[in-house]
């Protein structure tokens, strides 16, 4: 019971180190836009599943699973993810992603 109690508290230490991260980049990225973290937010930003971020994470709160499908370089393999983890750390919840590489294309 202890063990797991200092388990917690180790995690939760932990997450909190990690939002403040998180806060000092946006920080960062939205007061320099020439940073590194600026520039990356500018092409995050910029990407077509920037718009569905929210309806993603609100279906994801209502679905165990959520199919995402999109053209080459919208962001859905790389931002989908991102915005999962985010939330997740956000909330101080536990969340997975899966991506299926297969390619039915033919090619």
């Amino acid at each position: 019971q202890q063990q797991q109690q200092q388990q917690q508290q180790q995690q939760l230490l932990f997450l909190e180190r990690v939002r403040e991260e998180e806060k000092r980049r946006l920080a960062t990225a939205v007061s320099n836009p020439e940073s590194p973290q600026g520039v990356m937010k500018a092409i995050r930003d910029s990407l077509p599943i920037t718009a569905l971020r929210d309806d993603l994470l609100t279906k994801l709160g209502d679905h165990q699973v959520v199919v995402i499908s999109g053209g080459t370089g919208s962001g859905k393999s790389t931002q989908c993810p991102q915005y999962i983890l985010e939330d997740a750390i956000a909330t101080n919840t536990t969340a997975a992603a899966a991506q299926d590489d297969s390619d039915d294309s033919g090619v």
